[in-house]
C-alpha cells in the first residue's frame, strides 16, 4: 500500500455500520500529494480570477451547475453529478490535470489519489482557493501560520501534578 493510500486509510467496519444506520464517517483530506507540482499551474493568478471563474459555465458543455476548476488549465468543468466533464478532462490528461477545485464548497480533489486534499497544508493550492474564497464570500481566506499551531499531549499527564498546586498552596508559595 502506498504512503498516500495508508494516510487516507480504508473505510473501517465501524464506519460502514454507522453509514448503514444512517450515520456517516469522517473524511480526512490528504496533507500532501505527489501530483500537485505537475498538476497546479504555479504562475500568478490574474486579479480577477476568482470573480471570473466563480461564474464561468463548464468550458466543455456550458453547464452552470456544480462546477470544478482544473488547477492546471484554470478552466471550469462540470462535476460527475452533472455531465461529468471534469472527470472526462482528467481522464484525457491523467498525468497532469488531476487536481480540481470545487466552486461549490471549495474542496480540492486529486483524481489520481481518489482523495480530497488539505488546502491549508498544501501551499500550492492556496492562491486559487484564496481567490475563489474572496469572490464567493467577500472576505479573504484565513490560513494557519506555523507559529499558530500547537499540540497538547494528554497522555503525558502525571497524577503527582494534581498534588503540587495543593502542596504549594499549603506552603504559601
Amino acid at each position: 500500500m502506498s504512503d498516500f493510500a495508508s494516510a487516507r486509510g480504508d473505510i473501517t467496519v465501524e464506519e460502514l455500520l454507522a453509514a448503514q444506520e444512517g450515520g456517516g464517517f469522517q473524511i480526512e483530506p490528504l496533507t500532501e500529494s505527489p501530483n500537485v507540482p505537475g498538476s497546479v499551474d504555479p504562475s500568478p493568478l490574474p486579479p480577477e480570477f476568482g470573480a471570473t471563474i466563480l461564474h464561468e459555465p463548464c468550458s466543455s458543455c456550458g453547464d452552470i451547475g456544480e462546477n470544478w476548476v482544473c488547477l492546471k488549465t484554470r478552466k471550469t468543468y462540470c462535476s460527475r453529478y452533472r455531465k461529468g466533464c471534469a472527470v472526462k478532462h482528467f481522464e484525457a490528461n491523467p498525468a497532469s490535470h488531476c487536481i480540481h477545485l470545487s466552486l461549490s464548497d471549495l474542496s480540492v480533489w486529486d483524481h489520481n489519489l481518489d482523495a480530497y486534499l488539505d488546502v491549508f497544508n498544501i501551499p500550492a493550492l492556496q492562491p486559487a482557493f484564496a481567490a475563489v474564497h474572496l469572490a464567493k464570500f467577500g472576505e479573504p481566506a484565513s490560513f494557519p501560520t506555523p507559529s499558530s499551531s500547537f499540540t497538547i499531549n494528554l497522555s503525558e499527564t502525571n497524577d503527582d501534578d494534581e498534588e503540587k498546586p495543593a502542596a504549594a498552596a499549603a506552603k504559601g508559595t
